[in-house]
């Protein structure tokens, strides 16, 4: 038996995580313009402080949270760009 996550897990742990970024995402693109990137600094290290507390502190957990974060300035473009605010 692994200690590695089902597919099923994996897979409602990633539906999770879009739910959450979309969240994030529409809290953040409500805000003014020039508010969003201080915003985005203040989730970056929420999530890091998560990462830490979960063990997660690594190179492969760094790299998870620049893809997060990157995904959430996408989401934000397209919200921008949908009109959908």
């Amino acid at each position: 038996m692994t200690d590695y996550p089902t597919l099923t897990q994996q897979a409602a742990f990633a539906a999770r995580i879009v739910s959450l970024s979309e969240a994030v995402a529409k809290r953040l693109v409500a805000l003014p313009k020039d508010q969003r990137e201080a915003g985005l600094t203040k989730v970056r290290r929420i999530y890091a402080a998560e990462l830490k507390e979960n063990g997660l502190d690594n190179e492969h957990g760094w790299k998870w949270l620049d893809l997060q974060i990157d995904a959430i300035r996408c989401l934000i473009a397209e919200i921008e760009t949908s009109g959908a605010q």
